[in-house]
């Protein structure tokens, strides 16, 4: 059984700052929290959206689940709005594959569990684990989508600012926007559904979307790290 948080639409919440009251849970706390959160949970399945002001929206779904022995295994998929071809790339705890549909050939790399490969729900945990008290000048409970959430705006270097919507019970992400002088974005969490069961290995190793004419060819590791974290920009 898996637990789901479905999060769409958004409320004005900063416009609304004056009305909410005090979080029940000390910055520091959260922030800490926050930033460690995603590596804490043993499995999940997530959706999400990617809008870039200078690009095209990414639409992408990460699966992650934690083997007996402690490793993370994990699969990213993901597509823009202008492409309905779809992007794989996956770590299945001694090989990393990555596979665009449609190609007859499909990458792969024998890798011990790099840190590029290690499932975090998308920039957020990156965003909060560097962020100190000083840099939130807004710290406070709100609505979003008819759900409580913790709201905090991050003054950033060069006049950029950080907002973002983390999900009271959990500390999970449901929306961040990172605005500076050249672009704005934006991730928004549509669906995150936590202690996922992943009966079967190999759809940590895409052979439920590989093709049986495909040719695997081996890659060099810093060639498919790069791929990988291609994913992730």
């Amino acid at each position: 059984m898996s637990s789901s948080l479905l999060l769409i639409g958004c409320s004005d919440v900063a416009e609304n700052s004056e009305e909410q009251e005090s979080p029940d849970i000390e910055l520091g706390d959260a922030l800490s929290e926050a930033s460690s959160t995603s590596l804490n949970i043993d499995s999940y399945r997530l959706h999400y959206e990617i809008t870039l002001s200078t690009s095209e929206t990414e639409y992408g779904e990460e699966f992650l689940q934690r083997d007996d022995h402690g490793v993370l295994l994990n699969r990213k998929e993901y597509q823009t709005s202008e492409s309905n071809v779809t992007e794989y790339s996956a770590y299945d705890g001694e090989q990393a594959f990555y596979y665009e549909e449609g190609s007859d050939v499909a990458y792969t790399n024998t890798i011990v569990e790099p840190d590029s490969l290690r499932g975090e729900i998308p920039y957020i945990g990156h965003t909060l684990s560097g962020v100190t008290e000083d840099e939130v000048s807004v710290f406070q409970t709100d609505e979003y989508d008819e759900k409580e959430v913790y709201y905090l705006l991050i003054e950033g270097p060069r006049s950029s600012e950080t907002e973002l919507w983390l999900d009271v019970d959990h500390l999970l992400p449901v929306k961040m926007v990172q605005d500076s002088d050249h672009y704005t974005f934006t991730i928004h969490v549509v669906q995150l559904d936590t202690h996922v069961d992943f009966d079967d290995p190999s759809f940590f190793s895409l052979e439920d979307v590989l093709p049986s004419d495909v040719t695997l060819e081996e890659q060099d590791g810093d060639d498919i790290l790069e791929e990988v974290s291609e994913d992730d920009a």
